[in-house]
């Protein structure tokens, strides 16, 4: 996987900012969350989820932990992507509250697009509800937990700094 590093640090005004070869917040959260679209798309179109082997084990390990049913690990699994999906969207395509509503849909209809996808275009898997579910609880805990990370950002001046890529 694609890792990332966010530096934060408090604004001092004493930094190099605007330069051309820096990449810009947006930028930086965009990318993210098309790298995670493509995985999660890549990931719901796969015939057998098994195959992921770590990632299921991990979120079976969760879903023992808070549901106390390690069967569950798909739909933490399902829950953890589109939150992840959910936060990155809303930080890189949105500068203001009312336009995560837009993101939520967004995600929304990707949910059941791949949802209908796995029921219609592979031969081991089906469209699930609580699938859907936990897709749409996971996109909205991603979008509420961005408006929180950039509300705190703005109220404390904290400046993020993406790394440079030149």
């Amino acid at each position: 996987m694609i890792l990332t590093l966010l530096y934060v640090q408090l604004s001092t005004g004493n930094e190099n900012r605007g330069s051309q070869s820096d990449m810009s917040y947006a930028q930086f959260w965009r990318i993210n969350a098309v790298v995670i679209l493509v995985l999660v798309t890549i990931v719901s179109l796969t015939p057998d989820p098994e195959k992921i082997g770590k990632v299921m084990d991990w979120s079976a390990w969760i879903a023992a932990l808070v549901l106390g049913d390690p069967m569950s690990g798909d739909k933490v699994s399902h829950f953890m992507a589109y939150g992840a999906l959910g936060f990155f969207s809303t930080l890189g395509f949105t500068t203001a509250k009312r336009q995560a509503g837009l993101v939520f849909l967004a995600l929304l209809g990707y949910g059941l697009l791949m949802e209908v996808c796995q029921g219609m275009f592979t031969s081991t898997r089906t469209s699930d509800a609580l699938d859907f579910l936990a897709n749409n609880l996971g996109a909205l805990s991603g979008i509420l937990g961005a408006l929180v990370v950039r509300a705190l950002v703005q109220h404390y001046g904290i400046h993020i700094r993406t790394p440079v890529i030149r």
